[in-house]
């Protein structure tokens, strides 16, 4: 095999990891509540957030607005691809929230 064809073909591997990582990186990396924590705070536009781990789901406190203090709880189930459903506790006039842990959340920067 040529030095070429060698280069191509581990080119091509690293390019397919790179969309792997990007597409599915709980698969490689796990999460935790802080990952947790980051997708329900980037998701919902308000405050800093955290997740603890309670029972068979997550109990996550959130600031309403930036620096406000935690004003604000859900009850959220996550599955073992790091996608979520969260509920609100209080107020419970807010609504019910979901989505997916990714790259961004897991090293702990949401972009823009």
């Amino acid at each position: 095999m040529s030095v070429a064809r060698v280069l191509a073909v581990l080119g091509i591997a690293v390019v397919g990891f790179c969309v792997y990582l990007t597409l599915k990186p709980v698969s490689i990396f796990g999460y935790d509540g802080n990952s947790l924590a980051e997708s329900l705070s980037r998701k919902t536009d308000y405050g800093a957030a955290e997740c603890r781990e309670k029972a068979d789901r997550w109990l996550c406190r959130i600031e309403l607005s930036t620096g406000s203090g935690f004003g604000a709880s859900y009850s959220m189930q996550s599955d073992e691809d790091g996608c979520w459903n969260a509920r609100p506790i209080a107020p419970r006039s807010l609504d019910p929230q979901s989505g997916c842990v990714n790259l961004f959340d897991l090293i702990g920067m949401s972009p823009g």
